[in-house]
């Protein structure tokens, strides 16, 4: 039987510890710096000049090839296959690169790499399903198709009012950032084939549970429902949505988990969401 372990990104929020024998999950780490967002705009004094503000942002730098490719050496001496999953190529180029690392490897192992098309308890339970398939000893042909036939059945949705934050990661643009800091509003976003897109506004946190009480109540069967809270506490109650996912759903708890240190660098320390996993 040849051995084998799983690669993810940092971005990633695993539901639960892996039990004793499993197949091993590392994880590579995203590293995050502080950035300064500079703001030009009129003075309202004088109609000829400029004033400036500057915006305090945390940012995602990507690992250079090198690094990754060094990553995968390590790996593949000790490990026959190495199945890489990353968080979605539409959200961070981090994916390319991995491919590229792999692409640079040699020799008789295997390195197997796919787009999630996701992030954070998204990516985290389309990685727990890898292991499960894997722990079963299942092939890595098999264990591809079985998550790729999973990916399309996750679905995510967030709230922020750090729109700075996205722009520091290319995704969002500069005014709409910049309205969103100075006004205090929040969006909602759906992630929609690896890309984020903005569905809705919420004037408070509690409306933004609000929206997801209506979100979840779309699906008829799913295998997982989590919420993921920010890492700044923040003013919501999710009695309504515990209560609306036991009704609908009798055998899925609401698992709940805290947002990591890249989930914030990406979406902002305020963001907060939920992630659903459709029955196939």
């Amino acid at each position: 039987m040849p051995k084998r372990c799983i690669l993810t990104d940092s971005s990633c929020l695993l539901p639960n510890q892996s039990s004793a024998g499993s197949v091993p999950v590392f994880i590579i780490d995203l590293p995050v710096e502080d950035a300064t967002i500079k703001v030009e705009y009129p003075s309202s004094e004088n109609q000829a000049g400029k004033n400036e503000k500057d915006f305090p942002v945390k940012r995602i730098t990507l690992p250079d090839i090198d690094a990754l490719h060094q990553r995968f050496i390590e790996l593949t001496s000790e490990f026959d296959e190495v199945l890489c999953i990353t968080l979605s190529s539409g959200i961070l180029p981090f994916h390319q690169n991995i491919q590229k690392a792999a692409s640079i490897c040699r020799g008789n192992h295997k390195i197997r790499v796919i787009d999630s098309l996701s992030t954070g308890a998204g990516l985290g339970l389309i990685v727990k399903a890898a292991q499960r398939e894997l722990n079963r000893h299942n092939t890595a042909e098999q264990t591809e198709a079985v998550i790729r036939s999973q990916i399309p059945n996750i679905f995510t949705a967030f709230c922020t009012s750090d729109i700075t934050t996205l722009y520091a990661n290319g995704l969002a643009d500069l005014p709409q950032a910049v309205i969103s800091r100075m006004l205090g509003t929040s969006v909602i976003y759906s992630i929609e084939d690896g890309v984020l897109s903005a569905v809705s506004k919420a004037k408070n946190p509690q409306a933004a549970v609000e929206f997801f009480i209506e979100y979840v109540s779309e699906f008829e069967e799913v295998d997982n429902v989590t919420f993921v809270h920010s890492s700044i506490p923040l003013s919501y109650d999710l009695s309504l949505l515990k209560d609306q996912v036991a009704a609908l759903f009798p055998s899925i708890p609401l698992t709940q988990v805290p947002a990591s240190a890249t989930t914030n660098a990406l979406f902002g320390a305020n963001a907060f969401g939920l992630v659903i996993q459709q029955k196939p």
